[in-house]
């Protein structure tokens, strides 16, 4: 099968033109006029499952041509054994206020998932795109990785999730360590410095990358924290400079206050 950017798919064998439930979608790739077709036939050479996984590899790399047609589009990734909604949440709410952003809704943090955001919800107009990236197995944060080509990357943390399928956490560590590895020169990777399995990495990747957290090695600090019954408090210093204004974050139950970068240059 050759994939053209043009939407036009040159198939070798006839019997890979069978998606039962999206046949205007497969005959408008094909430069087919009508939905007319011998499905029957198809179905008869390969096996209804082999045929519709070859078709759902054909929708995603439509998708996957979207993006990469939207040269601007600021893509963020973010993943973690936790934390990853939370994280999304609160930059989507900090971010949105100048921005034009799309983000994963709900747990939409699977290929699938991510999938049907693009596909119902990008628009040319969007200036950045968040997602979500959850995985249980490996090869899957590699996997959405390739998908959506992020170039920023924000890892959460690190803990024994999904142990059933990853079966230790150095193959959830090797996972999630995917999305940073991932991020092109031009990147920028973020990850909590306060978690006991990040911290003892040894970060040689590509792309600058900036340790956050409350320990005094860390490039980004949250200092003066305030918990109490209203909520969480705390000021944001980078290399020792308080940075940035007041935002205000909100939970389900709880509200979040905090200072956030945003330098008056503008760099």
């Amino acid at each position: 099968v050759e994939y053209h950017s043009s939407h036009k798919i040159r198939f070798t064998s006839a019997s890979m033109l069978y998606k039962g439930h999206n046949l205007a979608l497969l005959s408008q790739l094909l430069g087919h006029t009508t939905t007319t077709m011998t499905l029957h036939y198809f179905r008869n050479i390969l096996g209804e499952d082999e045929v519709k996984e070859l078709m759902k590899k054909l929708d995603d790399k439509i998708l996957e041509t979207e993006i990469q047609s939207m040269p601007n589009l600021i893509v963020i990734g973010v993943t973690g054994s936790f934390g990853k909604t939370s994280t999304k949440n609160y930059l989507y709410k900090i971010l949105s206020s100048q921005y034009n952003v799309l983000i994963t809704p709900k747990n939409y943090n699977t290929l699938l998932g991510v999938s049907k955001t693009i596909r119902e919800n990008l628009k040319a107009t969007h200036e950045v795109f968040i997602c979500e990236m959850g995985a249980d197995h490996v090869h899957e944060i590699e996997d959405l990785c390739k998908f959506v080509c992020p170039s920023i990357g924000i890892l959460s943390a690190i803990g024994p999730q999904h142990l059933s399928t990853f079966k230790n956490i150095e193959n959830i560590l090797f996972e999630k360590m995917k999305l940073l590895e991932s991020l092109p020169k031009e990147g920028m990777g973020f990850y909590n410095f306060d978690n006991f399995y990040l911290k003892q990495m040894d970060m040689k990747l590509d792309c600058s990358v900036t340790r956050v957290g409350i320990h005094s090695y860390a490039d980004i600090k949250a200092i003066n924290l305030v918990c109490d019954h209203l909520g969480s408090q705390f000021d944001v210093y980078l290399d020792g400079v308080l940075v940035g204004e007041t935002v205000e974050l909100t939970t389900s139950n709880t509200d979040y206050v905090f200072t956030l970068d945003t330098p008056v240059n503008g760099g």
